[in-house]
């Protein structure tokens, strides 16, 4: 089962070779689920929160640069100048997965990038675990969201003032302002049914919940017993016979 307080489980119901389970975010709308593009198999996700309870998290989807290819989020805080953290979960159930977010674009090759690429130490995740980065590796510090701004004047009074920036003057500069994290999830090679969910290509998506398909092993073989008298013999093999005395 999943960590209870991330990822509520809502409904299962079993199949002849599998269990399938129903869950919904308690964070519907800061978590985004990374999923096989084939299967939709929920592979991970990424939940964002602030430390303060009456801010308010959300992530959304932005549309992709021109030079790039790959998919852009947006986390966004109601309140200025608050701390967070980042919650990164293996929703899988068949091996370990290495999760780091990175403060700067990196091709992961190793099992730990170190700070000079990622704010999270602990990125190694085994099968349903979740793990909150409490603060960046670098410094050992909280992340802490402050707002871009601009001095303009006020018509009214005459002084200069600081007004936050919106997202389109951001996006419209020569290099986006704003702080940036970037995402690399690797499957542990030595676990091919793992490994086969990836190969499929992946995707992000803000998903307020998601089905996990679990294999159910087969039931073991029950054991035979033979009854002489009143004690039951257990016999391991169908082929066996026993022998009593008395």
């Amino acid at each position: 089962m999943l960590d209870r307080r991330f990822f509520e489980r809502t409904d299962t119901k079993h199949n002849k070779a599998s269990l399938l389970e129903s869950y919904k975010a308690v964070y519907t709308r800061s978590t985004m689920v990374l999923f096989s593009r084939k299967t939709r198999t929920p592979l991970a996700a990424l939940t964002i929160k602030a430390d303060d309870v009456g801010c308010l998290s959300m992530l959304t989807g932005r549309p992709s640069p021109k030079d790039s290819s790959d998919p852009h989020f947006q986390g966004m805080l109601n309140m200025p100048n608050q701390a967070f953290t980042f919650t990164i979960s293996n929703l899988s159930d068949k091996g370990l997965i290495n999760f780091n977010v990175l403060h700067t674009p990196h091709r992961v090759s190793t099992v730990d990038p170190g700070p000079s690429y990622g704010i999270n130490e602990v990125n190694e995740l085994r099968v349903n675990e979740s793990y909150t980065i409490e603060a960046d590796q670098r410094n050992n510090r909280k992340m802490i969201l402050r707002g871009k701004t601009k001095t303009v004047v006020d018509p009214e009074t005459l002084r200069e003032k600081e007004v936050a920036l919106t997202v389109d003057e951001t996006e419209t500069k020569t290099k986006g302002e704003g702080l940036y994290f970037y995402l690399s999830v690797v499957p542990d090679a030595s676990c091919k049914a793992l490994v086969e969910k990836y190969s499929e290509g992946t995707i992000w998506k803000v998903a307020p919940g998601f089905v996990r398909v679990l294999t159910r092993p087969p039931p073991p073989m029950p054991r035979r017993q033979l009854f002489y008298g009143s004690l039951p013999v257990e016999v391991s093999q169908w082929g066996s016979s026993a022998r009593g005395s008395g």
